[in-house]
């Protein structure tokens, strides 16, 4: 209940909630059950309207939209997922080591993040994918290689500032070991900007896959996805717009959720920000 009335409290992250709840569950009800068969060919009612054929109308070969979105939600998870945790997991692990040791440990592993951030995401994925295929597994390892030096930084920047601590200082005077002192007092303390990070880059793994799929790395046919649906409904923008427009809004209402989210995170989590928000 305490926590139900804080949320109430911050706008922002109800919205964020909200649309971030129905597109995870729009991709597990998808599991079960969609409102027609995505991978069903109906020529009659091909690039029929909304509510024509099906809520969200058909597609140039007379799919039903509405299920192919919801099929597209769940590819477009079951990538960004893993990715992010992936990349979130090897970078807070760097991070927190470059933090704890500093000086010539700390420059090594940000120069490697540096070299790193000099290869985007779409030419790591491209040559991913020109050696083990482009299926999803492609889009996974380059969504979470981007996400390593990301979060290595984030976790560091916040990680240096707790190391400076009295509290810090007095563990490490009673003998506790660096590993010690960064996983019980250390990571508890940034847990909330880390959260908030791995909001963020959610909302950026979204796009980044169905940027993957629009060249064609990712799920294959007749599997859907967001991307590759914008790239087939190209060549009917003019007679169908719903076919642009359904996995467009998709694609924006995801990552402004996640975006919200992590706003409404920020907001609720960070104590200035609280202080700031009682005094208003």
């Amino acid at each position: 209940m305490i926590a139900l009335s804080r949320i109430r409290k911050h706008p922002t992250l109800l919205c964020g909630l909200v649309l971030t709840v129905l597109l995870i569950a729009a991709a597990l009800v998808s599991f079960v059950w969609t409102p027609g068969d995505p991978v069903r060919l109906r020529i009659a009612l091909r690039l029929k309207a909304p509510l024509e054929a099906g809520l969200l109308g058909a597609d140039q070969l007379g799919r039903d939209m509405a299920s192919l979105v919801m099929i597209g939600a769940r590819n477009t998870l079951i990538v960004a997922w893993p990715a992010v945790l992936a990349g979130a997991c090897v970078g807070i692990l760097l991070g927190s080591f470059a933090a704890s040791r500093r000086g010539r440990v700390d420059r090594i592993i940000m120069r490697v993040c540096d070299v790193t951030f000099a290869f985007p995401a779409l030419l790591i994925a491209i040559m991913i994918g020109a050696v083990y295929g482009g299926g999803p597994l492609a889009a996974i390892w380059a969504i979470a290689l981007f996400n390593v030096p990301v979060f290595a930084r984030v976790t560091r920047g916040a990680a240096q500032k707790i190391w400076a601590m009295d509290y810090i200082l007095a563990a490490k005077a009673l003998g506790k070991s660096r590993w010690a002192i960064a996983i019980e007092d250390v990571l508890p303390n940034i847990a909330g900007v880390i959260i908030i990070q791995l909001m963020v880059q959610l909302a950026m793994a979204i796009i980044m896959e169905a940027g993957f799929s629009y060249v064609g790395i990712g799920f294959a046919p007749p599997d859907p996805s967001w991307g590759r649906m914008l790239k087939e409904a190209q060549t009917y923008i003019g007679i169908a717009p719903h076919l642009i427009l359904v996995p467009g809004c998709a694609i924006a209402f995801a990552v402004l959720g996640l975006n919200l989210l992590g706003d409404g995170l920020r907001d609720m989590l960070d104590p200035a920000m609280r202080r700031r928000n009682h005094k208003s």
